[in-house]
């Protein structure tokens, strides 16, 4: 006899840019939540950062207004800029599949390829995709619950054939 079963891991699709890409997850993938929210939460407290070491570079130059200052402070915002901007496509691209920040740039990347997404971007980004992984995870907490009150049904159906007496230890009384 053969069996033939199949899987009921399902998957949604979220597109996230004019030309149709798309970010395909499922609710099933146990991790997700977890990698999503703190996602979320580096890519919050690396903003938080962000704000703190530009206005530490801001006092740094406070009233100098020579050449060589302007430069420096030049570079400094560019190395802050260019740090979160890293760990945002690494935080994103964790929580959704390589080329993921590629994919949700595409058009601008298409017209400048050189493109850095900065600080807004990132949490534009997850401002957008935020309602649908809210919505997918709601829906998938209400399907489990469901699956679950009928499994524990069909549980209770299949142990209703037996009765106690069916249970008795091998040789007592």
């Amino acid at each position: 006899m053969a069996y033939s079963i199949q899987t009921t891991v399902s998957f949604e699709e979220i597109t996230v840019n004019k030309q149709g890409d798309k970010i395909y997850i499922s609710a099933d993938d146990s991790a997700l939540f977890d990698r999503f929210v703190n996602g979320f939460k580096n890519i919050m407290e690396r903003a938080k950062k962000y704000d703190e070491d530009m206005m530490e570079i801001e006092k740094k130059y406070e009233g100098k207004e020579d050449i060589e200052s302007d430069i420096e402070k030049t570079v400094e915002v560019s190395r802050v800029n260019m740090a979160f901007s890293e760990d945002g496509k690494r935080t994103i691209d964790s929580i959704f599949g390589d080329g993921i920040t590629g994919k949700y740039f595409r058009e601008i990347y298409e017209k400048i390829p050189d493109f850095t997404p900065g600080v807004n971007c990132f949490l534009d980004f997850f401002e957008e995709i935020s309602p649908a992984m809210e919505q997918i995870f709601d829906r998938e907490i209400d399907k489990r619950s469901e699956l679950e009150r009928e499994r524990e049904k069909a549980r209770k159906a299949r142990m209703e054939k037996y009765k106690p007496q069916d249970h008795r230890r091998p040789g007592g009384k």
